[in-house]
């Protein structure tokens, strides 16, 4: 059976601490700080910059509840992310999951800690995509040098194929100003459910050739649009020659769950 990947990435964010504020608040990170397809992260957009990424003494992971590495469609699974630093009390993060095919939210992410982690939306040409990010409680260490938050992502009710959580991080020194702190990157992969069906070539002048196929079948181009259906493929043959070149979707609805695969026409 063919091994789906969901890949997890971790972005940096921008925040500035006054420790000399009554009850202070915060926005979170700013949008689109994550460095995944299409974003920059803070050490590369000016916030943060007077180091490079991930060139500071901090570890910064991310990880899933007993090390799950492969996604049950529909289920919930605790994500904590961590970042240390000895001697440093305040830290951020910016976490954002997209599918690897198309780059669009995978799944839900669901906040357990509403005190310390908030979700925002993204804006312009990513106005789509959502990120969980600190408050300013959030930015708090939870013991001596160490920042921490969890939340919970529900895996996509079909089999999306490869997702990539991007992960960033502050290890910031605390003085109220953007200067003198250190950004981090991480990425996460996970594992989809095996896959019901198989597709090949991925890339061919339009004939392609379906394995262990039952079920409905359709195909839909990059716009979304259905150019091919049929209520009971079996395996075979799947002629889609006489359409443009370009990216397509196939999609098989086995038991109630639909799967989706790329491929691509090339001439």
């Amino acid at each position: 059976m063919k091994k789906i990947t969901i890949t997890i990435i971790v972005s940096a964010f921008a925040f500035v601490a006054f420790n000399n504020l009554p009850d202070p608040m915060s926005s979170g990170a700013p949008a689109q700080s994550t460095g995944a397809p299409d974003e920059k992260d803070c050490s590369t957009s000016g916030c943060h910059s007077d180091f490079k990424v991930n060139s500071g003494s901090a570890e910064l992971s991310i990880t899933t509840e007993n090390g799950i590495s492969q996604y049950e469609t529909g289920k919930t699974y605790p994500v904590t992310v961590s970042i240390s630093n000895p001697g440093l009390v305040r830290f951020g993060f910016q976490v954002l999951a997209l599918r690897n095919s198309d780059h669009t939210n995978a799944g839900t992410i669901k906040l357990t800690d509403p005190q310390r982690t908030q979700i925002i939306d993204g804006y312009g040409n990513l106005a789509s995509r959502r990120y969980i990010t600190y408050t300013y409680p959030g930015t708090d260490a939870v013991s001596s040098g160490l920042g921490k938050w969890t939340f919970n992502w529900i895996a996509p009710e079909t089999n999306d194929g490869p997702v990539t959580f991007y992960v960033a991080s502050i290890a910031a020194n605390d003085d109220g100003t953007d200067s003198g702190d250190y950004t981090y990157t991480r990425q996460l992969t996970m594992d989809g459910p095996p896959a019901i069906w198989s597709i090949f070539p991925t890339i061919s002048s339009g004939e392609f050739h379906l394995i262990q196929v039952e079920g409905a079948c359709s195909v839909y181009n990059s716009s979304g649009l259905k150019i091919y259906s049929s209520s009971s493929l079996k395996s075979g043959l799947l002629d889609l020659s006489a359409n443009q070149t370009g990216v397509y979707f196939v999609s098989v609805v086995h038991d109630g769950k639909a799967e989706y695969k790329k491929i691509v026409i090339s001439r």
